[in-house]
């Protein structure tokens, strides 16, 4: 942390700096315990550059503006990416971001969580964008080199499939095209409870590498659904673990992580180990739906994920539950035992409940707070 002397010791100064930058230390220690990437914070207290906005990982320009009651206000300008280390470069300012003084601490939690989750050996602090509000997913369009014409006409014919039978064929043809393109480059990311992926995937892609995550809290019909896929079907399937156990985890956090800071939890045990499992490969597939919440609706069935610089392919976007459920049964598909307890979408135990009748079918995760989503996929 770096901060100019403020307006406390300069006539230049319109805002504080050392005060803010001591607030913004101590919040980050208390909101992010598991961050330990070297990351430069810079603050100024005027538009000069005495505290080097421009080359920290994370620079804060002082200044002032007139709130709605016409009072005077702090805020921030935000650069993000520069740097002074092995290879230099000048942070890029955030032109529509200004953030108040005392939105600081929210907002840098931010944008180091948003960095936890996509750093990688082949991933700066620079490489990491601006959060955004809402959390959208960090999805864009996918790059000219990696477009093709065969992935246009996917696009095209995704959106004209309607029919249940249509959406099945589109499906085993999207995962063949993966696998004949990609080969070893693509891999299929299982929760164990998207069991129709899996099928659909060792019947139309039969060899395709899958991991499975396994977080150390999963039920034990879960972990007993990936032994059963190992033996049906011809997939290759991996697991993947998180760097600490649970046991490790709770001597560092304290007990029951997951209920006291949810999203903390979730970064250590499934996002992180899910970029750990991407290295290294071109594209990726996932169970994604758009009927599964309302943060997955303008989900495409090709797009370009941002984050890890690479494509990311959604074969049952399209689907609908029924339909999920009447590929099951059409197919005999080996259904995780946790559907005959009422679990519409399973996660990990502590985390997840049955469903209620009438209730919508990820009503049974998180059920006590308001988080709707691991992290995976935004």
């Amino acid at each position: 942390m770096l901060a100019c002397t403020g307006i406390e010791y300069c006539k230049l100064a319109l805002t504080e700096t050392k005060a803010r930058a001591r607030t913004v230390v101590l919040e980050l220690e208390r909101r992010r315990p598991d961050f330990d990437a070297p990351v430069a914070i810079h603050v100024n207290g005027c538009p000069n550059a005495c505290a080097r906005t421009q080359v920290g990982d994370i620079g804060l320009k002082g200044m002032v503006h007139r709130d709605d009651n016409d009072e005077l206000q702090e805020i921030f300008q935000v650069h993000l990416g520069g740097s002074l280390g092995a290879t230099p470069g000048v942070a890029r300012k955030t032109r529509a971001l200004k953030v108040t003084a005392d939105g600081l601490p929210d907002y840098i939690e931010r944008v180091t969580g948003r960095y936890l989750e996509q750093r990688s050996p082949r991933r700066e602090f620079r490489d990491v964008g601006a959060p955004r509000r809402g959390g959208r997913p960090a999805m864009t369009a996918i790059p000219a080199p990696n477009r093709s014409a065969e992935i246009e006409a996917f696009l095209a014919r995704e959106e004209a499939t309607t029919a249940y039978a249509d959406k099945v064929r589109l499906g085993r043809d999207v995962l063949a095209w993966a696998l004949d393109r990609y080969g070893d480059g693509v891999t299929l990311a299982s929760s164990m409870g998207d069991e129709v992926l899996l099928h659909l995937a060792g019947t139309s892609a039969p060899g395709i590498d899958v991991f499975f995550l396994d977080t150390g809290y999963h039920f034990a019909e879960t972990i007993g659904t990936r032994d059963a896929y190992e033996v049906i079907l011809p997939l290759k399937i991996r697991t993947v673990r998180p760097r600490e156990s649970v046991g490790q985890q709770d001597l560092r956090f304290g007990p029951r992580l997951h209920a006291r800071n949810p999203d903390l939890c979730c970064r250590m045990r499934k996002v992180a180990p899910l970029n750990a499992a991407l290295e290294g490969y071109a594209a990726w597939v996932t169970g994604v739906r758009r009927a599964d919440a309302p943060t997955r609706a303008a989900t495409p069935l090709i797009e370009w994920d941002a984050r890890r610089g690479m494509l990311k392919i959604n074969p049952l976007v399209g689907w609908t539950h029924d339909e999920v459920d009447t590929y099951a049964a059409a197919h005999g598909v080996f259904l995780n035992p946790l559907r005959q307890l009422g679990f519409t979408s399973i996660g990990c135990e502590p985390c997840t409940r049955p469903v209620g009748a009438g209730e919508d079918a990820r009503a049974g995760r998180w059920a006590d707070s308001d988080k709707v989503e691991c992290g995976l996929h935004i």
